[in-house]
């Protein structure tokens, strides 16, 4: 086969091969497998997955520490008993609910 006759033959098998790539699609589903799949009538399916599967592991430690007794303690606050971080002087650092909620979002 002369050069011509390979470049004409390789532009023919591209035409073919992209004609037929075009035409198929891939669908790759992403979605974790923890994920929850809903969805309301007539409309289009959504995983739905827990606050806490959305974080990194180094987000989850901090918020871990940022409710922990001994951490707290160590920077002169504690949680009251309305889930509210104060200091020493009973001053409100973090309203109430504050570590209530970052429990919640940790699931303990």
């Amino acid at each position: 086969m002369s050069g011509g006759e390979y470049v004409a033959y390789r532009s023919i098998c591209f035409r073919g091969w992209t004609r037929a790539g075009s035409t198929s699609s891939t669908t790759v589903d992403r979605r974790p497998l923890s994920a929850t799949v809903s969805a309301a009538p007539g409309t289009q399916p959504v995983a739905v997955l827990a606050v806490s599967e959305q974080l990194m592991p180094s987000e989850l430690e901090v918020l871990q520490k940022a409710v922990s007794a001994s951490y707290l303690k160590e920077r002169g606050l504690r949680e009251s008993s309305h889930g509210e971080i104060v200091n020493e002087p009973r001053r409100t650092v973090f309203d109430a609910g504050f570590a209530r909620a970052i429990r919640k979002v940790l699931g303990t």
